[in-house]
């Protein structure tokens, strides 16, 4: 009799053990349970690099290099998070630049207001439930405003008097084609909420305003910002199974 008592409670165990198995393996997986919508909020500092300006302004021989200054930029975005890891996002983002003098362009000056309208895809990796890095790559359209100003002549001409028609002043715009590569560290800090860390490099093709032409704007951003998921919190672990 104690022979069948023992494999009857060997057999309790395993069927035990079993079904705790299949409670694990049936729950949905914590990436199934964040898929969802988002919204996404940021602000970033940075600076396109060194641009070559040409036309009524910047021919040669003085040369039309500028070099804009860093400065704020903001942005926000709305996506969907997949199961598998992968975020597809639209954004919207909007930067200032104070472009400086025209390379030795007497009394010249530029800057340059860009609002892009942009696509972007990610995929995070799932290494540590602390943090996440991520990488992406985002396409678009970039509607620029760039005002820009300076003597045709590249210096003041002796004895000049402003208003003069050798001195212009361009306030134009025009759209080209926005790219940026996304790197970055995701911070869970609640169960929907996350702090976004990144680096980008952003940048929009060559300008035309009203006969002044400026080259590539592109440069490097740091950006800091905050993410809401919509979808439910990950369901708890099942309880173990009883003794």
């Amino acid at each position: 009799m104690s022979f069948f008592l023992r494999r009857i409670r060997s057999m309790k165990s395993h069927l035990l053990s079993a079904a705790a198995l299949g409670l694990v393996l049936g729950a949905p997986s914590v990436a199934a349970a964040q898929e969802g919508w988002y919204v996404s909020g940021g602000i970033g500092y940075g600076a396109p690099q060194s641009a070559v300006v040409s036309g009524d302004l910047g021919n040669a021989p003085r040369g039309g290099a500028i070099k804009p200054g860093s400065n704020w930029r903001f942005k926000v975005a709305t996506g969907y998070h997949l199961a598998d890891n992968w975020r597809i996002e639209g954004e919207l983002a909007q930067r200032y630049n104070r472009g400086g003098a025209i390379a030795n362009y007497e009394d010249s000056e530029t800057s340059f207001h860009a609002w892009s309208a942009m696509l972007n895809v990610l995929y995070e990796f799932n290494f540590a439930s602390e943090w996440r890095p991520y990488i992406g790559a985002g396409i678009g359209f970039v509607d620029s405003r760039g005002s820009l100003s300076g003597w045709t002549t590249g210096t003041r001409p002796v004895g000049s008097v402003l208003p003069d028609s050798r001195y212009i002043q361009v306030r134009d715009n025009d759209l080209s084609i926005g790219y940026q590569g996304i790197a970055g560290i995701a911070w869970p800090i609640g169960d929907r909420l996350t702090l976004d860390t990144e680096y980008r490099y952003f940048g929009y093709g060559s300008t035309r305003y009203d006969g002044v032409n400026v080259g590539n704007l592109s440069g490097h951003e740091a950006w800091v910002g905050l993410r809401y998921l919509f979808a439910a919190p990950p369901p708890p672990p099942p309880p173990p199974p009883p003794p």
